[in-house]
């Protein structure tokens, strides 16, 4: 992937696993595999139709979330000239975790305390969420210092629940507030995606598609610039 200046980023996978995976979905009959990406490289075309992306030019300061991994992603003119994963953090399943012990609650109802107001999940979940923010203010420090781009927000993408507190939390200790786009924002398509007979595709259900949807857009780019 290109940037500005010469500025490139790049990624690969083994010639054996490539054709190992390739055979799992063979020419001729249906699905069939046309694009081969890793997961982190798609994770960051996700965001490439994105109205508030291309309203800014191209322009974006990013926390994509998933279960293992926190990535940070930075742009400029479209094209992605940052992309940090956040070591030794963990991703949502850590913090969940941590919800779990913190709070005494099981799976079912963390969704619901994070999207509620009776109780204030904040003491638990600011210690585990702080260090995911501090990435994120480097990252803002980053792009304004080497490359003159000012986020004054951040788009936040895979998030299952609870981004009125993480945002309180980043406006707090950062001062950067966070944005939660529609993960097909910017895409033409039906009133609703529906995955199987009476499943929507939208809101936190569509956050599991990121890494699918960001490898579409990545091979819909390439197509249209060959």
């Amino acid at each position: 992937m290109e940037a500005a200046d010469g500025f490139v980023m790049q990624a690969s996978l083994p010639e054996y696993q490539v054709l190992w995976l390739s055979r799992l979905l063979p020419e001729g009959r249906r699905p069939t595999a046309t694009s081969i990406q890793v997961r982190p490289a798609a994770l960051s075309a996700c965001i490439l139709r994105q109205s508030a992306f291309r309203e800014d030019g191209g322009a974006a300061l990013a926390l994509v979330v998933s279960a293992h991994e926190i990535h940070v992603a930075g742009y400029k003119g479209g094209d992605i000239v940052l992309w940090r994963t956040c070591r030794g953090l963990g991703g949502w399943g850590r913090i969940r975790t941590a919800l779990k012990q913190g709070l005494g609650l099981d799976d079912e109802m963390i969704a619901g305390v994070l999207e509620d107001t009776l109780i204030d999940p904040r003491p638990v979940l600011e210690p585990a969420v702080a260090p995911i923010i501090d990435e994120l203010a480097v990252s803002r420090d980053y792009l304004l210092g080497k490359l003159g781009i000012e986020m004054k927000s951040a788009l936040v993408l895979g998030l299952p629940a609870g981004v009125k507190y993480w945002n309180a939390i980043s406006e707090e200790r950062a001062r950067l507030p966070l944005v939660e786009p529609a993960a097909f924002d910017g895409l033409a398509r039906s009133d609703k995606v529906f995955v199987g007979e009476g499943a929507a595709l939208d809101g936190a259900a569509a956050n599991g598609f990121l890494g699918a949807l960001g490898a579409a857009l990545a091979l819909t780019g390439e197509e249209a610039s060959a």
